[in-house]
């Protein structure tokens, strides 16, 4: 026979009648520990994913900055040519 013993992060343990109650408190305590894990978990992937797309709009960013920089360049270069010559 099962009873209904305690919720443990809105999940309902049911445990048999005649387990001992220190196995029980030791199956909440581990399935809460291991909601813990998984949540943050999940929160770390969550983060991991919006630095990854933060540093891909940098990159093309410092792209675009480079690609700038080297034709302001050419073009002082050039300025520069036509002045002295």
């Amino acid at each position: 026979m099962y009873v209904l013993v305690c919720t443990c992060m809105y999940m309902y343990v049911l445990v048999c009648t005649c387990m001992y109650m220190y196995v029980h408190v030791c199956t909440c305590v581990y399935i809460y520990v291991f909601l813990c894990i998984v949540q943050e978990n999940d929160e770390f992937k969550t983060r991991d994913k919006r630095q990854r797309q933060q540093i891909e709009i940098l990159e093309h960013n410092e792209k675009e900055i480079a690609k700038k920089n080297l034709s302001n360049q050419k073009i002082i270069r050039m300025l520069t040519e036509k002045c002295r010559g």
